[in-house]
């Protein structure tokens, strides 16, 4: 049972404990294997059609508890560590991977809640507000559409440059 649990895990990538057709399509794609297999895991897993397959009636075809799937997949988080997300694609790092995932994620946290763009210099003083608390004061914040170039100074192991959506967020640290 364990390699159909790990397949469905690498497929449920935003943990949400259902997985669609196009997913699974997606997956077999990405890894070379045959199409065949979408009907298969559709036939056993969702048989109602319904282009969805929640982790209860996958465990409940495999004989599994839901909680021991959960499980397996928190053990597999914790020994993987911080990650960053696919919408994230990194310009410059000169940053741990945990400080990373903290200011990308909270980026697209703020992001997300952005009702205009009139709102993006509240939100780049919000983000430097935050990463002053959160990682120690003289944090330096931009936010740039389109293309820039940029030369600066920053204290080692505190300068993170990526990419969300149309905008590149550019975060450093400098010296007090």
């Amino acid at each position: 049972m364990d390699p159909f649990v790990d397949i469905f895990l690498q497929i449920d990538s935003d943990n949400s404990n259902t997985i669609t057709t196009s997913d699974l399509e997606h997956y077999a794609s990405k890894n070379n294997l045959d199409m065949g297999m979408v009907s298969k895991w559709t036939a056993l897993f969702d048989p109602q059609n319904t282009g969805e397959i929640t982790l209860a009636m996958f465990c409940d075809v495999l004989g599994l508890q839901p909680a021991e799937v959960i499980s397996k997949r928190e053990i597999l988080i914790q020994r993987a560590g911080p990650q960053l997300r696919d919408d994230i694609h990194v310009i410059f790092a000169n940053m741990s991977m945990a400080d990373q995932v903290l200011i990308s994620d909270e980026t697209r946290k703020r992001v997300n809640q952005l009702t205009s763009d009139s709102d993006i210099q509240e939100m780049a003083e919000d983000l430097k507000r935050f990463l002053d608390g959160q990682l120690g004061p003289s944090w330096q914040v931009a936010v740039v559409d389109g293309g820039y170039w940029i030369t600066h100074t920053y204290l080692p192991g505190t300068a993170f440059q990526f990419q969300l959506g149309e905008r590149a967020y550019l975060f450093w640290k400098i010296t007090e």
